[in-house]
């Protein structure tokens, strides 16, 4: 109904940042995200690049549709095109190659098992901007498991970084900001300040 707003579970994803949200929309169109409580990874906790995401669907210089050699075209002629160029490829044995960041969703790895069951020849190259390879290969090392690690900064009395911003851009700093503000409030009892009316 016009004017009621609706919600949708959602998550967000870009390479780097991630987070389950709730999705606040207004006649079809997301106009604000925020933690979804029920996550067990981010626990509801969203940082300032995960709220501004919202605004990239709303980009005036985003393309309105799809060009085929530097064209407006329409999705069936982009296409027509994309399938013309596939399946020339796999008749001559071609390799296909899609380069994506790293993907987290099982349902976009099904599909692309599904594309590549059809194109024998193609591979997922992944590169992500921002990597944890490091990390993932330093645990393997050390502790044999490649994963990366959740630290608990609610429970630390004393937390050290050493170049690591934990609280803006490193690891799951959504979740750690969240955990570090709960473990240090400054006042044992909260108080209200009473204003003059």
């Amino acid at each position: 109904m016009p004017g009621i707003p609706n919600y949708y579970a959602s998550t967000f994803w870009d390479g780097h940042d991630y987070a389950s949200l709730l999705v606040k929309t207004r006649e079809g169109r997301p106009i604000k995200v925020d933690g979804n409580e029920l996550s067990g990874i981010s626990k509801g906790a969203t940082h300032a690049r995960v709220q501004a995401s919202v605004l990239g669907l709303y980009d005036s210089n985003r393309l309105r549709g799809p060009q085929v050699a530097g064209k407006d075209a329409t999705w069936a002629d982009a296409d027509k095109d994309i399938k013309a160029k596939l399946e020339a490829a796999a008749q001559k044995g071609g390799k296909i190659r899609i380069l994506s960041a790293s993907i987290i969703s099982p349902s976009t790895k099904a599909l692309i098992a599904e594309f590549a069951s059809k194109y024998a020849g193609t591979e997922v190259v992944t590169y992500d901007a921002i990597s944890c390879s490091g990390t993932l290969k330093a645990n393997e090392l050390s502790f044999g498991k490649s994963a990366l690690p959740v630290y608990s900064f609610d429970a630390a009395n004393v937390v050290v970084g050493f170049n690591a911003d934990f609280l803006s851009n490193w690891a799951n700093s959504t979740l750690n900001a969240r955990q570090y503000a709960a473990n240090r409030k400054l006042f044992e009892k909260e108080y209200v300040a009473a204003l003059p009316i």
